[in-house]
């Protein structure tokens, strides 16, 4: 995950990111949202509040670090979930992860 999550790092700095989980949840509301990301061990309230937006507004969702980890990476407290703004971030991050899930090394 080391390079999906550099991307999430870029991706906050360049401020394309809804991060967490009231931010996620009004970008998706509004139609704003390429993807969601939400952290591995999220809360089953968080879970309740992005999953059925995101399916129903058609929005990829990929599963990221830890919420401790993810806040650490992203500068914050424990992060459950976070909305990607840019389309060509999603893509970047879904490849990633695709090709993660093939077992084929990645670098970015």
């Amino acid at each position: 995950m080391r390079a999906g999550t550099g991307l999430l790092g870029l991706g906050a700095k360049a401020r394309r990111l809804a991060i967490g989980v009231e931010a996620a949840r009004a970008a998706l509301q509004r139609g704003a949202a390429e993807g969601l990301v939400i952290a591995a061990d999220a809360s089953p309230r968080a879970r309740e509040k992005l999953l059925p937006l995101a399916m129903h507004r058609g929005v990829t969702v990929l599963v990221g670090p830890l919420a401790e980890e993810f806040g650490l990476l992203l500068g914050r407290p424990p992060v459950h979930g976070v909305a990607v703004l840019d389309r060509q971030l999603a893509r970047g991050l879904r490849a990633y992860l695709e090709a993660e899930d093939r077992g084929e090394k990645v670098t970015v």
